[in-house]
């Protein structure tokens, strides 16, 4: 397995840098905008093929940089898990899904997910009673079932103000 080292780079404005790939067959990903970097050589440590990789392609010396992590297996289990075309797919909706996943790991969203995983666990299943409909009238109006319903009916309506329903 080649290990491949490739560094974000952004500056002040937290622009970030990229380069579009060429356009010649039998390279990997052509015309797709990547990061810069290339292949570790052996013996050589990710941070050193990143300054010398960097320096080779920008002219420039990378100096105060930080090493985030190893991806190596990561990236080849995605390289040979998924058709090219599937690739191409997620090549040209990465800002959607990183953004989708970024909106999806704050802080209140999480602890949502936590509560409903938790209220999802302590039930016992096998002894959930059967609600008639005169009874499911009468939790209706509990504070419990008044909040939940709140949440519900908000979350359908904000879900939905954005879909086109096309006729």
């Amino acid at each position: 397995m080649k290990r491949i080292a490739a560094i974000i780079l952004e500056n002040d404005k937290g622009e970030l840098l990229f380069y579009l790939r060429d356009n010649k067959p039998g390279i990997p990903f052509p015309q797709h905008w990547d990061f810069f970097g290339g292949h570790v050589e052996v013996g050589e440590k990710p941070e050193e093929a990143l300054k010398r990789e960097v320096k080779e392609e920008l002219n420039y010396d990378l100096k105060d940089f930080k090493f985030f992590r190893e991806f190596g297996p990561i990236i080849d289990n995605i390289v040979t898990g998924f058709s090219p075309e599937d690739l191409k797919g997620l090549a040209d909706n990465i800002v959607s899904i990183l953004t989708t996943f970024k909106e999806m790991t704050q802080p209140e969203v999480l602890d949502t997910m936590q509560n409903a995983i938790k209220a999802f666990n302590s039930m016992e299943t096998d002894t959930v009673p059967s609600y008639s409909v005169w009874k499911l009238m009468r939790e209706m109006n509990s504070p419990e079932m008044k909040k939940a319903l709140g949440y519900g009916i908000t979350f359908m309506k904000n879900v939905s103000k954005d879909v086109k329903v096309e006729g």
